[in-house]
């Protein structure tokens, strides 16, 4: 019987996971497997209690919560050379890792996926930025965004209360109405150049966002990511783009660049907020880069383009 680590984000999904967390258990248990649970108790806990996890030679670890569990998981677990699999039990609002994942609906068959699924190499980018107490390099699943997009992510966390998509949304109108566009030099694996932008979004994944299909042809198992630089245009230029986030025909249009990369360094001349999966984590200059297969994931397919 596998040994599992698994950490519970009881405020995921609205503070709906504090009140499922033995319907986890007993999932697991049914599965077949041997649970030792840990509940967080705020933001940053997740981090300590994988990384703490990926030192006792366990035989993986699963996150219970959303996205951003995920997200505090698995920068704990790559604090270790050799890091256990991870599962995911997904209970938060955010839900691309749902989609990429092609993970089933409801506890019990996520339990039962974990169980019978074989760990799958997933990359990793990783992001130098800035914070209050200094430079930092943190671990991204899905994307880092840097400027009209993390902004986007502020003002939806205010409204969290929504749900996941909706806040997101509104946020994203309430930001292409009042564009700031900010001169940077921009470095592509080793090219510079500068230019006027309003954001750049690194991504490792095709969806994110609660559905938005920005990377077209992503996929985080071929050692790339995919670089999405939104260029100073007008309100309505951008409010006209906003549909097309959604089926990925952005790509193309005026005032938007896309394309593969390895590394991504951008060195803005005011400083700009940096978000990975969809959580404030610093500021810039800012340097994304990706670690093929770095972390294994139970999933039956990764689901890329």
């Amino acid at each position: 019987m596998r040994r599992a680590r698994v950490i519970i984000n009881p405020a995921a999904g609205a503070g709906r996971t504090a009140r499922r967390w033995t319907d986890v258990t007993q999932a697991l248990r049914d599965a077949g497997l041997a649970p030792d649970f840990v509940l967080t108790d705020g933001p940053g806990h997740a981090t300590d209690l994988a990384a703490h996890a990926a030192r006792s030679g366990l035989d993986l670890v699963i996150a219970v919560g959303g996205d951003g569990t995920a997200h505090e998981v698995a920068n704990g677990l790559l604090q270790h050379h050799a890091p256990p699999p991870l599962g995911l039990i997904q209970t938060g609002t955010g839900s691309d890792l749902t989609r990429v994942l092609a993970l089933p609906r409801g506890i019990a068959a996520q339990a039962a996926l974990i169980a019978r699924a074989q760990p799958q190499p997933f990359d990793i980018g990783w992001c130098a930025h800035h914070t209050p107490s200094g430079p930092r390099e943190t671990a991204f699943l899905l994307l880092a965004g840097i400027g009209l997009s993390a902004r986007v992510v502020q003002k939806s966390q205010r409204i969290k209360r929504l749900g996941r998509t909706l806040p997101y949304l509104l946020a994203t109108c309430t930001e292409l109405l009042a564009p700031q566009p900010t001169p940077a030099h921009l470095t592509l694996d080793g090219a510079r150049e500068t230019l006027t932008l309003l954001d750049l979004a690194v991504l490792n994944v095709p969806w994110v966002g609660g559905g938005m299909h920005l990377a077209p042809g992503a996929n985080p198992q071929d050692g790339h990511l995919e670089a999405l630089i939104t260029l100073h245009q007008s309100r309505w230029q951008l409010l006209n783009l906003l549909p097309r986030l959604y089926n990925g025909a952005h790509v193309g249009r005026p005032g938007v660049r896309y394309g593969t990369t390895k590394r991504a360094r951008l060195e803005p001349e005011r400083r700009l907020p940096v978000a990975l999966d969809g959580e404030i984590v610093g500021h810039t200059p800012a340097e994304c880069w990706i670690a093929p297969g770095a972390l294994m994931i139970l999933a039956e397919e990764v689901r890329g383009e």
